[in-house]
């Protein structure tokens, strides 16, 4: 038996002082995301997670949904901002399992202001850390504009897990890879690196790295030779089509490695359903089983892993044996 991890991402939660009810977002791909059960999915993934239970939490990102005017000052829009994250991470400490957090374009956006009118890096981890059930963060990648983190590691269940920036549209930062492959994969460890945004391409106009730096990601993930798999989120409504598949582009083999694309929590409208009649329901959450055991000396592909969705979640099973 492996060890469990929840997976949760794009919970797109509100504070009050946005409008609750349904959004239509049309880039790329028609997608409804109903903030008003947001609190709600957030809910019915901790029970899953509570009764498996995982003994990790993994929030893949964009927990809130602020990044836009909406109508708001930017006064208000930071405090709202404040308030839903603040709700989200009370609600995990809640559950009493350890849990760790990224970046999604949402959050980037929201707490990265250099003109003092918005939030910074910091107001984000004030808010995150003063939650007891957190994870501790290391080996820290601090970019030198002064907001501090955007990577980190930490090790626990026999694997380091790596925690880097997803990079939407915009090029990486030249120190994160010195970073990745010289601090954060520097390891005995069987590693497992997760992003907001996939560092592989998508059949989608939104939110994905530039090409060079995708493929330089690649390789070097694929060159550390401990890299167990690669999870990230961001693209709601696509990858629940399509995780399930073996080969597809939300499942695939990249240098070895098994790269996971997990749907978004915020489903609304999909598979033909009237984005008014949507529930709390229509959501995605995941728990990914991993034998840490199971790649250190082998192949990585050939890693014990099994994704099992609930909600509209789809499952990945066990395709092939544990190779020691």
């Amino acid at each position: 038996m492996g060890r469990k991890i929840g997976i949760y991402t794009d919970g797109h939660r509100r504070a009050d002082l946005v409008p609750l009810d349904q959004w239509l977002w049309t880039v790329g791909d028609n997608q409804y995301r109903q903030y008003s059960t947001a609190a709600a999915r957030q809910d019915a993934a901790e029970v899953t997670f509570g009764a498996e239970p995982v003994e990790l939490i993994l929030d893949l990102g964009d927990m809130v949904d602020l990044h836009q005017n909406n109508g708001l000052t930017n006064a208000e829009r930071a405090t709202a901002g404040d308030t839903a994250m603040t709700a989200a991470i009370a609600s995990y400490d809640a559950l009493n399992i350890p849990f760790a957090t990224t970046y999604g374009n949402h959050e980037w956006l929201l707490y990265d202001d250099d003109t003092g009118d918005l939030n910074n890096r910091a107001d984000y981890w004030t808010i995150v850390e003063a939650a007891t059930n957190v994870i501790t963060k290391e080996n820290e990648y601090n970019p030198p504009d002064g907001y501090g983190t955007v990577a980190y590691t930490f090790d626990m269940l026999g694997m380091r897990f790596v925690c880097m920036l997803s990079h939407d549209r915009t090029a990486m930062d030249a120190g994160a890879l010195t970073w990745l492959t010289g601090t954060a994969l520097d390891t005995t460890l069987p590693c497992v690196v997760f992003f907001h945004v996939a560092p592989v391409k998508v059949p989608n106009t939104y939110g994905y790295f530039v090409a060079a730096d995708m493929a330089t990601l690649q390789t070097a993930l694929a060159n550390a030779g401990n890299v167990q798999c690669v999870l990230n989120g961001h693209y709601h409504r696509q990858g629940i089509d399509t995780i399930h598949d073996e080969g597809s582009t939300f499942y695939q083999k990249i240098g070895d490695i098994p790269y996971y694309s997990f749907a978004g929590a915020a489903l609304g409208a999909n598979f033909g359903d009237d984005s008014t009649t949507a529930t709390a329901a229509d959501s995605a959450y995941y728990v990914v089983d991993i034998d840490p055991n199971a790649v250190y000396g082998a192949s990585q592909w050939t890693a014990n892993i099994e994704v099992t969705g609930y909600a509209r979640g789809l499952s990945k099973k066990k395709t092939q044996y544990c190779i020691y």
